[in-house]
C-alpha cells in the first residue's frame, strides 16, 4: 500500500454492541404491585489508522538558510563582514583540537628538542587563535556590537604577546573611552 505525504489509511476496526432487558413484578400489571422494567444498551468501537509525514532534512536546511540570508539582507548586514565572521569562526573551531606533530617517545623524560618543538607549536596555536579572535572582534565592531567586540579584544590581548596585543589594547581603549572622546585606531 502507498500513502502520500500527510495522508492516512484505515488499517481496520472493531465494533461491539450489547442490549439487555429486565422485568420484575407481577405479570400483566395485576395487583397493587405493577412491576418495573429496565433496558440497557452498550455500544463501543475502535479503529486503527496510520498517517504519514515525510521529513526531508536537506530541504528544511535549505529553507532555514535561505530565510536567514533573507533576514540578513533585510537588516542590511554586510556580506563581507559575514564572510570574515564565518572565517574566524571556522579558524576557532579548527584550532580547538590541536594537532600532535611531535613523536611519542617511550622514555619518561622528553628531549630538549621535543620540548622546544612543543612550545613553538603551542605559541603558533595561541597566535592563530588570537588572529581568529581579532577577526571576530572586528566583525562584531563592524556589526555595531561594541560589548561583544570588547570581549574578543580582551581575548586577543590575553593570547598574544606582540603586535596583535597592542592593536587589541588600543581598540579596547577606544571602545572604553567616553562617547565624546573617541580615540582613532591606527
Amino acid at each position: 500500500m502507498s500513502v502520500p505525504d500527510g495522508g492516512g489509511i484505515l488499517l481496520g476496526g472493531m465494533n461491539r454492541a450489547a442490549d439487555s432487558s429486565v422485568t420484575r413484578g407481577l405479570p400483566l400489571g395485576k395487583g397493587p404491585l405493577t412491576g418495573s422494567r429496565g433496558l440497557s444498551s452498550v455500544r463501543s468501537g475502535a479503529n486503527m489508522s496510520v498517517h504519514a509525514t515525510i521529513i526531508d532534512h536537506q530541504e528544511l536546511d535549505a529553507a532555514v538558510l535561505a530565510e536567514a540570508a533573507a533576514r540578513r539582507a533585510a537588516r542590511g548586514e554586510d556580506p563581507a563582514a559575514m564572510a570574515v565572521h564565518q572565517k574566524a569562526d571556522n579558524l576557532t573551531r579548527n584550532l580547538a583540537r590541536p594537532q600532535r606533530s611531535t613523536p611519542v617517545h617511550t622514555s619518561a623524560q622528553p628531549s630538549l628538542a621535543d620540548i622546544q618543538e612543543r612550545n613553538e607549536l603551542a605559541a603558533a596555536n595561541r597566535s592563530a587563535e588570537a588572529e581568529s579572535y581579532l577577526a571576530k572582534a572586528q566583525a562584531a565592531e563592524a556589526a555595531n556590537k561594541p560589548g561583544v567586540a570588547k570581549i574578543y579584544y580582551q581575548m586577543v590581548a590575553r593570547r598574544d604577546q606582540a603586535g596583535l596585543k597592542q592593536q587589541a589594547e588600543a581598540r579596547l581603549a577606544a571602545l572604553n573611552a567616553p562617547a565624546g572622546k573617541s580615540l582613532v585606531a591606527k
